[in-house]
């Protein structure tokens, strides 16, 4: 890992694990005849994975650990499925479900860091010799990323 190519060839090996894990699926279970085997296959659909991060807020934890330990190999040592608790960060999201709809708010956990004292700079400094454009481009993406991650405009 580290050269540029690292997390699309990453996707890519546990992409090719997971096709294998439904094809071998779907050629036991017979989802079209099966209808729980159907509503498993829909409901792992609904997982979503950034590199070795998973979350599936459909499937309970024990049961998502149980079929990733058949879906990867074993020397392969992905972390705990992202579903604790009612609210769960995942990627740089906090998401939560609130009278039946699905809400977001940032999460940065940089912030725990921060509260033990660790200096963390967000942005360049405007002293810096990048250019103009980079400077206040850092700004306006994460004012878009605000828009796009946060399901509410106040915290009442």
């Amino acid at each position: 890992m580290g050269v540029s190519c690292s997390p699309y060839l990453a996707n890519l090996m546990l992409f090719m694990y997971e096709l294998e894990f439904f094809d071998g699926f779907i050629s036991k279970h017979d989802p079209i005849r099966n209808k729980q085997a159907r509503q498993l296959l829909w409901k792992l659909s609904c997982c979503t994975r950034y590199i070795d991060d998973l979350w599936n807020p459909l499937v309970p934890k024990a049961k998502f650990q149980s079929i990733t330990k058949q879906m990867y190999p074993t020397w392969l040592q992905l972390g705990d499925p992202e579903s604790e608790g009612t609210m769960v960060n995942y990627l740089d999201m906090s998401i939560w479900q609130q009278d039946g709809t699905w809400q977001s708010k940032l999460y940065d956990k940089r912030v725990e860091s921060q509260a033990k004292g660790l200096k963390l700079n967000k942005f360049q400094h405007p002293e810096t010799k990048i250019t103009t454009r980079c400077k206040y481009g850092a700004i306006s993406s994460q004012l878009h990323r605000f828009k796009t991650v946060c399901t509410q405009t106040s915290t009442s």
